[in-house]
């Protein structure tokens, strides 16, 4: 065997297995969001962190995710969404007219769905089950019943619907119309529209999202270099902030600290939003045409899909720097979605007409305590960087 070197190995736990207790007892006092250690490895890929308690086993050298492999779907996908109901993946194709299902279980196609013309953007509603599509040229929204995947209704919105986000607070669906310079808010127990909001020029065609710590809608405005917050409460715009980059496209919460990351696609940069002051705090170099952007719970880390790299920048968003950047298998990736059962990324790649998927590594817990000495734990692990020596 090869000799060993010695590597440190950040990395965050994500649980896959039914006993929670007996891991959390074999790591403590380590954290289950960071953790430092030492580990050694051979260079035949097989790598050991050594805890207190016993010893963890890599097969595979960790990084921050491995697009491992892709899902043929229809004509040039945008959008993806997550329905933790029926664990599908829904995926919105734009030329196609077309929504495709992804069974996670198994990563392929198990349905596929006429909609509107020109879809792009797909939001869930945890309420009802239901998938709402933008429909970017035939200016609408299809309704996807999730249980018999079909459309059960068609809500006609404003010129040019690209994104669309849900208010869990009063069960609204706002949705950017980019030609209309508007966002028009649906009331989902009726699925009517309820209200039109005046935003900026130019809704961005792939940014709204919704902060519930202030339950204000942000939006950001292509043309405009800026964000407008809308206040739900009352439906209207009530701040509108410049942002030091060019062409604000998607946009993110981060729940944990309630800041706000705006991709600007022409500037290869991702602007910070502190929502509390509504300032802009920070800007962080990603890849070319950023342009997707989406918060993984399990490492605490955004994830950008930058759409001219064919990449995806990873930011570690309690420094904003960015620690990984992933090659995805496929052409133009932008949007970007989370398997919350496993913590995999799937990723749209629009020229290609698939999705990539980034798995989290899988590793082996042996215990070597007293109390567990017969204690195997398999679980996934994201590891966030690391540094040979």
């Amino acid at each position: 065997m090869n000799d060993s070197k010695t590597i440190a190995v950040r990395i965050s736990i994500i649980i896959i297995t039914t006993s929670v207790t007996i891991v959390g007892t074999i790591l403590s006092p380590l954290t289950m969001q960071e953790q430092q250690s030492y580990a050694s490895t051979t260079d035949d890929g097989e790598i050991t962190c050594n805890f207190a308690c016993g010893s963890l086993r890599f097969t595979a050298f960790p990084q921050a995710g491995v697009a491992v492999s892709t899902i043929p779907v229809g004509t040039r996908p945008v959008g993806i969404a997550f329905n933790p109901y029926n664990g599908g993946l829904y995926v919105t194709n734009a030329v196609s007219n077309s929504t495709s299902v992804i069974d996670i279980r198994t990563n392929r196609v198990i349905d596929t769905i006429p909609v509107g013309e020109g879809p792009v953007d797909i939001a869930f509603n945890p309420y009802n089950g239901g998938m709402y599509v933008d429909n970017s040229v035939s200016n609408d929204i299809s309704v996807i019943d999730t249980r018999t995947n079909t459309v059960i209704d068609t809500i006609p919105v404003g010129e040019g619907p690209a994104n669309i986000a849900f208010n869990p607070y009063n069960g609204g669906m706002y949705v950017t119309n980019g030609n209309s310079k508007s966002v028009s808010v649906i009331d989902t127990r009726t699925n009517t529209v309820i209200d039109t909001i005046p935003v900026g020029e130019g809704a961005s065609s792939f940014g709204i999202a919704f902060n519930p710590y202030n339950r204000d809608m942000y939006v950001a405005n292509f043309v405009s270099n800026t964000v407008s917050v809308i206040d739900t409460r009352t439906n209207t715009v009530i701040h509108t902030m410049p942002i030091p980059g060019r062409f604000p496209s998607g946009i993110a919460l981060n729940p944990y600290n309630g800041d706000m990351y705006v991709d600007n696609s022409v500037t290869n940069n991702t602007s910070v939003i502190d929502t509390r002051m509504n300032t802009v705090i920070d800007t962080i170099a990603v890849g070319k045409g950023p342009r997707g952007i989406a918060f993984n719970p399990y490492n605490r880390d955004m994830y950008v899909a930058n759409f001219v790299s064919n990449t995806v920048s990873v930011i570690d968003t309690r420094t904003n720097a960015v620690i990984d950047t992933i090659p995805i298998r496929g052409v133009s990736p932008l949007g970007i979605a989370f398997n919350r059962y496993d913590g995999g990324v799937y990723v749209t790649n629009f020229v290609s007409n698939t999705v990539s998927v980034i798995a989290p590594i899988t590793a082996t817990f042996y215990s070597t305590c007293n109390d567990m000495m017969d204690e195997v734990v398999t679980f996934s692990v994201y590891a966030w960087s690391y540094d040979c020596d």
